[in-house]
């Protein structure tokens, strides 16, 4: 079999991590090994859609347990790396690849457990919502997750529909989704939110808040999209604001994601594996189980951001302003702030599969 990984630079990726919180490696990827899993993903997400019903159904579960999320714009079909060698086999070489290893070594240390991979398929339908928010609005993951993804198609067109992140923002104290007001449909905190209070805050109490105003600005300028041709590797820390770029395209553009969370930091077991259907030897169940816990230390980069944010009077101004713009409206509806609740679980799925955080962000937005 040819190589999977044909990239040889030696580019210090976790000062790039570092400094910006991302980066892309272009033609990172065999281009024979991208269009065989271009033919067998496709073929995967082609077999999904045709178990669907007429009116596509939003989640699924497949009975071998394989999850996908069908919505108006997106097609997701987790974890194919369990239901393709290849695929699984790309996976685990990207891990074991030394400048990959050595970055990971670097940022999260010595263990790190796979939370889940994706497949995902645009329909090729318009899902514009704003100049500076996204569909799926900036936010920001669990501490200690990370992502890495791959083009399938070509995205290097502008407005492709894929990731996109503000660079540097990894050392925020902040989270964009509930600290601030970016754009339309501005929720007021997690603790409403998990009661089922999805009321936004008024437009014009957002647009008479200047702080907020100017970091969206800032942010709107900032924004990177992330795209590529078939064969180029990206990778994030979630902690990074990050969220999903308009699809103005018009195509179905296919690519690739997968992630998971460094053993200092505890495991977000939100998602669950399905059976696996392929014997590849390459042990990609392993990197998907439980690893050894490590302790948290400042020689980790993941660890170190997380203990050191750094202060930016614009970021502190904002959240100060949305937290007494979310306090007044709050009181003028009769309720108030209280403690910090669970996410209540979707209903629509078993206990053993239910995604909170997935199906919050669908509830809010137009899907993954």
């Amino acid at each position: 079999m040819r190589p999977i990984i044909r990239h040889n630079d030696n580019a210090d990726l976790a000062a790039l991590v570092e400094r910006d919180g991302y980066f892309i490696l272009r033609d990172f990827y065999d281009s024979g090994v991208i269009e065989s899993l271009h033919a067998r993903l496709g073929a995967l997400l082609d077999a999904d859609e045709a178990k669907r019903d007429s009116n596509k159904q939003p989640i699924n579960l497949n009975d071998d347990g394989v999850r996908s999320d069908y919505t108006e714009y997106m097609h997701n079909l987790l974890f194919p790396s369990f239901l393709d060698s290849l695929f699984a086999e790309t996976v685990t070489a990207t891990l074991e690849h030394p400048p990959i290893a050595a970055m990971m070594r670097r940022i999260v240390g010595p263990g790190y457990r796979m939370r889940a991979d994706l497949v995902r398929r645009s329909t090729g339908k318009n899902d514009d919502i704003d100049p500076v928010q996204l569909p799926h609005g900036w936010h920001r993951d669990s501490p200690g997750e990370f992502t890495f993804g791959f083009f399938l198609d070509d995205c290097s067109a502008p407005d492709s529909g894929g990731t996109a992140v503000i660079p540097g923002t990894q050392w925020s104290r902040y989270d964009p989704l509930w600290d601030f007001m970016l754009g339309p449909k501005a929720y007021t905190t997690p603790q409403e939110y998990a009661r089922g209070n999805y009321d936004a805050i008024p437009e014009d109490a957002r647009l008479a808040s200047p702080n907020n105003l100017e970091l969206r600005d800032r942010i709107g300028k900032a924004a990177v999209e992330l795209r590529g041709k078939p064969g180029d590797l990206f990778f994030f820390v979630n902690n990074t604001f990050h969220g999903r770029w308009p699809n103005k395209t018009g195509k179905r553009l296919m690519l690739v994601r997968f992630g998971g969370i460094g053993s200092a930091f505890p495991f977000k077991a939100d998602i669950a594996l399905p059976q696996l259907r392929h014997d590849s030897g390459n042990g990609i169940a392993s990197v998907f189980g439980p690893q050894r816990v490590i302790p948290k230390s400042d020689e980790l980069l993941l660890c170190y951001m997380q203990s050191h944010p750094k202060a930016d009077a614009l970021e502190d101004a904002a959240a100060q302003e949305k937290r007494n713009v979310v306090a007044a409206f709050l009181e003028s509806r009769g309720k108030r702030t209280a403690e910090p609740v669970a996410m209540p679980p979707a209903p629509d799925l078993p206990a053993d599969a239910r995604a909170p955080s997935l199906l919050a962000r669908a509830r809010r937005a137009v899907g993954l």
